[in-house]
């Protein structure tokens, strides 16, 4: 279960690097000029680079969640991928309706809530799914990769010849 949950720190590390370069391109409107302004604004830290480090630390977290949720499967990289985009767009749920909504000292689900993260919520679901596929992808193959540790058993040597 260990090498699972730290393949998806790893991958959760790779596709929230992914997750925040996306980010600093995308528009976020109001306050913030691009979502990885926003980001540094929902946790209430000053500048770019903070918002940098909240997509990191967001991407390391839930991978490491997303390793430990798989840790009895072994999937194969479409399986992974698809499953990584629904935890994706899971994430953008909880995050849109909840998180952000309360980071920003609304009560969650609220009218005011929705009206404060509507500007954000579309380049959030892009990069939530984007998120999620790579952390999917990425997962897999660190996962099914084979171990060195696993050798294959030598075949004995016998003194035989095949007829």
């Amino acid at each position: 279960m260990k090498d699972k949950v730290v393949a998806g720190l790893t991958a959760g590390l790779i596709a929230g690097l992914v997750f925040a370069a996306l980010m600093s391109v995308m528009p976020a409107g109001g306050t913030a000029p691009s979502m990885i302004g926003f980001g540094a604004l929902v946790g209430h830290l000053p500048g770019g680079r903070a918002g940098w480090l909240v997509y990191l630390l967001y991407g390391v977290m839930t991978g490491a969640l997303f390793g430990w949720l798989l840790h009895a499967r072994r999937l194969a990289s479409a399986g992974a991928v698809a499953g990584g985009v629904a935890y994706g767009i899971g994430w953008w749920i909880i995050t849109g309706l909840i998180v952000i909504p309360a980071t920003l000292g609304t009560w969650p689900f609220s009218p005011y809530a929705v009206d404060r993260v509507r500007p954000v919520i579309f380049p959030l679901l892009l990069g939530h799914a984007v998120y999620g596929a790579v952390l999917g992808l990425v997962w897999s193959r660190i996962t099914n990769r084979p171990s060195s540790r696993r050798r294959p058993e030598a075949t004995p040597l016998t003194g035989h010849r095949a007829a």
